[in-house]
């Protein structure tokens, strides 16, 4: 099955082409400006007079934040084809040592707003230039409480590019490059993780069960080194929420329903309420078992197609496509002209490739402000919602594009509410168009 490839050299020809180059070195000259005029700033005896130098440095640090996330970008659309390129590999560990000494030298102006008195704040953020960092900075005054030293903030910001994020790193690398053998009864393939995942959403029960065996052996002979990383990341949030909690207890949960933008109420809220549901939930595989002739579901089928179908036609890409535009013209002919759009720029990556990344998402590069979405496609309905999902992830961004950068920023909470509508959208068309129950 022909699937697109998605266009990234729009942004930069190459990782070795002069255009990459001079991002990369605007960026280390911004921040060794930024390290130069910060360390000259006397942030023991705040005034009014240091707010002309902190717009002047916010104004540089959003201008070299959309630099480096355009270069991070674009290094991680490279490894997210090909988890085994060399080149990328060593460019990403290159910027992600530029982003560390960045936020190192940048710390003392995030701690001195965090902290300083609110008239100070106020009168920074009259500056229209950086308005849009206003929101973020001002929420994350809330957790004033939970600030160690600036000394200690600093090497928390150095640790954190070798410590949790070199784990992150090693789990992206196992997956990307990752081999497992299909044993089907006439015989073996051998395939890249991410096609073997696709394969478990398919129409074929068979092909399902050996994806499925495929994978649990995979993660099996893998296990050690998968509780390693969990075990690491898990420990690093713990061990800095401990020292956090030196004038009041910072609850593990904490930071994640800040950054989400809920209270820890709401949460409970949503557990509770899906407690509550679970015989109502388990409904749904009952009936799906009855509908594929079984006594219960066997964990392969969970993620399968309905074996009841109008048509037999297959879902190739563009056929996919057609579906999720239909789906969305019923919403808003726009996000269905923004879809085709996607299609057209070539803003989709959805082959099958031997060293491709698994699972989908959204990304997008700062400085054009154009989105880009990830995918294996192999033909599934799944593929087709998975398409989508990350397609309203995408106009998501679309929309926001004129708005001032800092203003972009927004949590998982309200970013899954746009993708989920995509697929709500195209779920309910296929819906009323079904021709039978």
């Amino acid at each position: 099955m022909k699937s697109p490839a998605w266009d990234i050299e729009s942004e930069y020809p190459s990782i070795e082409s002069k255009e990459f180059a001079a991002d990369e070195q605007a960026f280390i000259a911004m921040t060794e400006e930024l390290r130069a005029t910060i360390s000259r700033l006397d942030f023991e005896k705040p005034s009014k007079d240091l707010v002309p130098t902190l717009q002047t440095c916010l104004e540089t640090m959003e201008r070299a934040g959309i630099l480096v996330w355009n270069l991070h970008s674009y290094v991680g659309c490279i490894q997210s084809v090909d988890a085994s390129d060399a080149g990328a590999r060593k460019k990403f560990s290159e910027i992600m040592k530029s982003w560390s000494s960045f936020t190192q030298a940048t710390k003392p102006i995030e701690l001195f707003l965090k902290r300083c008195d609110v008239e100070i704040f106020d009168a920074v953020f009259v500056k229209p230039e950086i308005k849009g960092q206003e929101f973020s900075a001002r929420r994350a005054r809330e957790r004033s409480a939970f600030l160690l030293s600036q000394r200690e903030e600093v090497l928390l910001s150095a640790m954190e590019n070798p410590g949790h994020h070199a784990w992150s790193t090693l789990r992206e690398n196992l997956v990307g490059t990752a081999k497992v053998d299909l044993k089907y009864p006439d015989r073996v393939e051998r395939v890249g993780l991410a096609d073997a995942a696709s394969r478990v959403y398919g129409d074929d029960p068979v092909a399902r069960k050996v994806a499925w065996t495929a994978i649990q052996e995979f993660w099996t002979a893998n296990r050690e080194i998968g509780a390693s990383i969990l075990n690491a990341l898990a420990s690093w949030r713990l061990e800095v929420y401990e020292k956090r909690s030196h004038t009041k207890p910072l609850h593990f949960l904490d930071e994640a329903v800040f950054g989400s933008r809920i209270t820890r109420e709401t949460l409970d809220a949503i557990i509770e309420t899906c407690r509550k549901n679970l015989p109502q939930l388990r409904r749904a595989p009952l009936l799906m078992a009855k509908t594929m002739g079984r006594q219960k579901m066997e964990p392969w089928d969970l993620q399968g197609t309905s074996p009841i179908k109008g048509s037999k036609e297959t879902l190739d890409f563009d056929r996919g496509l057609e579906i999720v535009k239909k789906g969305y013209a019923t919403a808003d002919p726009e996000m269905a002209n923004f879809a085709q759009m996607m299609a057209d720029k070539r803003w989709i990556e959805a082959r099958i490739l031997p060293n491709k990344g698994a699972g989908a998402h959204c990304t997008g590069f700062s400085k054009s402000r154009t989105p880009r979405v990830f995918q294996t496609y192999t033909g599934s309905l799944s593929d087709v919602m998975t398409l989508a999902h990350e397609i309203g992830h995408a106009y998501h961004s679309w929309v926001m594009r004129d708005l001032p950068i800092g203003e972009t920023d927004y949590p998982m909470t309200l970013a899954e509410t746009a993708s989920v509508f995509g697929e709500t959208v195209v779920a309910d068309t296929l819906i009323k168009s079904a021709r039978s129950w």
